[in-house]
């Protein structure tokens, strides 16, 4: 009678024969193709801008939440290349009175931002950059920004 223990080892000095070499495994790609390297809030007219930039290719969602209301806006496909945090100054711009950013699982960023009331708000996608348009009748206000320097850029900010 052979012993579970010697019939496990000749069992598994068969298959390794069988195997041959191992094959080279090549490195998974990351999934997360696109970083987040800055973001910021614009005053325009009627509106306030707070600009995503991306380098690299991500597909968004976007939803709001009430009580507080906010607008959540994840980036699928993307890293944070921000250092994590509540970076936000709060100072209330153009009915944003908060801005918060995470790396919220291994492949989305999130971004929430808060309102001091619900406004209606727009979201686009265009040369790297995530728009968020919140419309507001408030007026003008100092810009914020966080992460990389913009360059070429027509938007007023001082980094």
């Amino acid at each position: 009678m052979i012993h579970s223990r010697t019939l496990a080892s000749l069992m598994l000095a068969a298959f390794g024969a069988l195997g041959g070499r191992p094959s080279t495994v090549s490195a998974l790609p990351n999934p997360n193709d696109a970083t987040v390297t800055s973001l910021s809030v614009v005053p325009r007219t009627g509106r306030a801008d707070v600009v995503v930039r991306v380098a690299g290719a991500v597909t968004y969602k976007h939803f709001t939440l009430s009580k507080p209301d906010k607008i959540v806006l994840d980036l699928s496909g993307a890293s944070l290349g921000l250092p994590e945090g509540d970076a936000y100054d709060g100072v209330a711009r153009g009915g944003i009175t908060r801005i918060r950013y995470s790396q919220f699982t291994k492949t989305v960023v999130r971004v929430v931002l808060t309102l001091d009331a619900a406004h209606p708000y727009t979201v686009s996608n265009e040369n790297g950059e995530l728009r968020i348009s919140v419309e507001t009748a408030l007026g003008e206000f100092e810009p914020w920004a966080i992460g990389e320097t913009a360059r070429g850029d027509s938007d007023p900010l001082v980094f």
